[in-house]
Protein backbone atom coordinates (compact mmCIF):
# COMPACT_ATOMS: atom_id res chain seq x y z
CA UNK A 1 0.00 0.00 0.00
CA UNK A 2 2.72 2.29 1.22
CA UNK A 3 4.47 1.61 -2.40
CA UNK A 4 1.06 2.52 -4.13
CA UNK A 5 0.82 5.54 -2.47
CA UNK A 6 4.34 7.21 -2.66
CA UNK A 7 4.30 6.32 -6.69
CA UNK A 8 0.56 8.09 -6.95
CA UNK A 9 2.34 10.80 -5.13
CA UNK A 10 5.43 11.28 -6.67
CA UNK A 11 3.45 11.37 -10.34
CA UNK A 12 0.93 13.70 -9.18
CA UNK A 13 3.80 16.22 -8.26
CA UNK A 14 5.32 15.72 -12.02
CA UNK A 15 1.86 16.25 -13.83
CA UNK A 16 1.66 19.04 -11.40
CA UNK A 17 5.01 20.34 -12.12
CA UNK A 18 4.61 19.80 -15.78
CA UNK A 19 1.66 22.03 -16.07
CA UNK A 20 2.46 25.76 -16.30
CA UNK A 21 0.85 27.47 -14.15
CA UNK A 22 2.16 30.86 -16.03
CA UNK A 23 2.61 31.72 -19.21
CA UNK A 24 5.16 34.42 -20.45
CA UNK A 25 5.12 36.61 -23.20
CA UNK A 26 8.46 38.93 -24.16
CA UNK A 27 8.16 41.41 -26.48
CA UNK A 28 9.93 44.35 -27.32
CA UNK A 29 8.03 47.99 -27.55
CA UNK A 30 10.56 50.49 -30.18
CA UNK A 31 8.14 53.52 -29.44
CA UNK A 32 9.40 53.37 -25.39
CA UNK A 33 12.16 51.47 -25.39
CA UNK A 34 11.29 48.95 -23.17
CA UNK A 35 10.54 45.18 -22.79
CA UNK A 36 7.32 44.08 -22.28
CA UNK A 37 7.04 40.54 -19.87
CA UNK A 38 3.26 39.50 -19.87
CA UNK A 39 2.54 36.69 -17.59
CA UNK A 40 -0.99 34.62 -17.62
CA UNK A 41 -1.84 33.15 -15.27
CA UNK A 42 -3.67 30.04 -14.27
CA UNK A 43 -6.87 30.05 -12.20
CA UNK A 44 -6.67 29.64 -8.71
CA UNK A 45 -2.85 30.58 -8.82
CA UNK A 46 -0.86 33.52 -7.72
CA UNK A 47 2.39 34.83 -9.22
CA UNK A 48 4.44 37.00 -6.91
CA UNK A 49 5.61 40.19 -7.68
CA UNK A 50 9.37 41.39 -8.08
CA UNK A 51 9.18 43.88 -5.24
CA UNK A 52 7.33 42.42 -2.33
CA UNK A 53 6.94 44.11 1.25
CA UNK A 54 9.34 41.21 2.93
CA UNK A 55 11.91 40.21 1.12
CA UNK A 56 13.45 37.91 3.92
CA UNK A 57 10.36 36.30 4.55
CA UNK A 58 7.31 34.70 2.64
CA UNK A 59 7.15 33.55 -0.75
CA UNK A 60 10.14 34.09 -3.47
CA UNK A 61 9.61 37.38 -5.32
CA UNK A 62 9.89 37.64 -9.61
CA UNK A 63 13.21 38.12 -10.17
CA UNK A 64 14.57 39.12 -14.23
CA UNK A 65 18.41 38.92 -14.68
CA UNK A 66 19.66 39.21 -18.05
CA UNK A 67 22.65 38.65 -19.31
CA UNK A 68 25.86 41.14 -20.15
CA UNK A 69 25.74 42.75 -23.85
CA UNK A 70 27.68 45.18 -25.54
CA UNK A 71 24.78 46.18 -27.74
CA UNK A 72 22.14 47.59 -25.02
CA UNK A 73 22.16 48.44 -21.58
CA UNK A 74 19.55 48.33 -18.98
CA UNK A 75 18.29 51.90 -18.18
CA UNK A 76 17.32 51.31 -13.99
CA UNK A 77 15.37 48.50 -12.97
CA UNK A 78 12.52 46.03 -13.52
CA UNK A 79 9.11 48.12 -13.44
CA UNK A 80 5.90 46.27 -12.09
CA UNK A 81 2.34 47.08 -12.15
CA UNK A 82 0.68 47.62 -8.79
CA UNK A 83 0.15 44.38 -6.83
CA UNK A 84 -2.47 43.08 -4.69
CA UNK A 85 -0.99 43.35 -1.47
CA UNK A 86 -2.63 41.43 1.60
CA UNK A 87 -1.69 39.34 4.82
CA UNK A 88 -1.22 35.63 4.03
CA UNK A 89 -1.70 33.40 7.31
CA UNK A 90 0.66 30.94 5.33
CA UNK A 91 3.54 32.78 4.89
CA UNK A 92 2.77 34.80 8.16
CA UNK A 93 3.75 38.07 6.61
CA UNK A 94 2.27 40.91 3.88
CA UNK A 95 2.49 39.05 0.17
CA UNK A 96 2.60 41.10 -3.12
CA UNK A 97 1.32 39.24 -6.18
CA UNK A 98 -1.01 38.84 -9.03
CA UNK A 99 -3.77 36.85 -10.48
CA UNK A 100 -5.16 36.07 -14.23
CA UNK A 101 -2.38 38.58 -15.61
CA UNK A 102 0.62 40.40 -14.89
CA UNK A 103 2.77 42.65 -16.26
CA UNK A 104 6.47 44.09 -15.98
CA UNK A 105 8.57 46.27 -18.11
CA UNK A 106 12.47 46.63 -18.01
CA UNK A 107 13.61 50.44 -19.90
CA UNK A 108 16.84 49.72 -22.53
CA UNK A 109 19.07 51.89 -24.34
CA UNK A 110 20.01 50.35 -27.66
CA UNK A 111 23.85 51.26 -28.64
CA UNK A 112 23.18 49.07 -31.94
CA UNK A 113 20.00 49.19 -34.45
CA UNK A 114 19.73 45.50 -33.75
CA UNK A 115 20.33 43.21 -30.24
CA UNK A 116 19.35 40.51 -28.91
CA UNK A 117 18.80 40.00 -24.97
CA UNK A 118 18.74 37.19 -23.27
CA UNK A 119 17.95 35.95 -19.50
CA UNK A 120 15.79 34.05 -16.94
CA UNK A 121 12.78 34.60 -15.34
CA UNK A 122 12.71 33.07 -11.63
CA UNK A 123 9.42 32.87 -9.98
CA UNK A 124 7.26 30.93 -7.77
CA UNK A 125 3.59 30.39 -8.16
CA UNK A 126 0.95 29.03 -5.40
CA UNK A 127 -2.46 27.75 -5.13
CA UNK A 128 -4.01 27.06 -1.67
CA UNK A 129 -2.32 23.72 -1.63
CA UNK A 130 1.32 24.50 -2.94
CA UNK A 131 4.22 26.46 -4.09
CA UNK A 132 6.40 25.66 -7.29
CA UNK A 133 9.79 27.42 -8.25
CA UNK A 134 10.22 27.80 -11.90
CA UNK A 135 12.80 29.41 -14.32
CA UNK A 136 11.91 30.99 -17.80
CA UNK A 137 14.75 31.72 -20.27
CA UNK A 138 14.52 33.91 -22.81
CA UNK A 139 15.58 35.76 -25.41
CA UNK A 140 14.16 38.58 -27.88
CA UNK A 141 15.14 40.32 -30.77
CA UNK A 142 15.71 44.25 -30.51
CA UNK A 143 15.15 46.31 -33.29
CA UNK A 144 14.45 49.73 -34.07
CA UNK A 145 13.47 50.65 -37.70
CA UNK A 146 14.81 53.59 -39.09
Amino acid sequence: MFRYVSILALITCINLSAQEQVKWEVTFNQDKSKIEFKAKIQHGWHLYAAYVPNPNDGPLPTLFSFKDNEKHSLIDSIIQQTPIIKYDKNFGVEIAYYENEATFFQKIKLVDKTAIAKGNISYMTCNERTCIPYNFPFEIKLNFQD
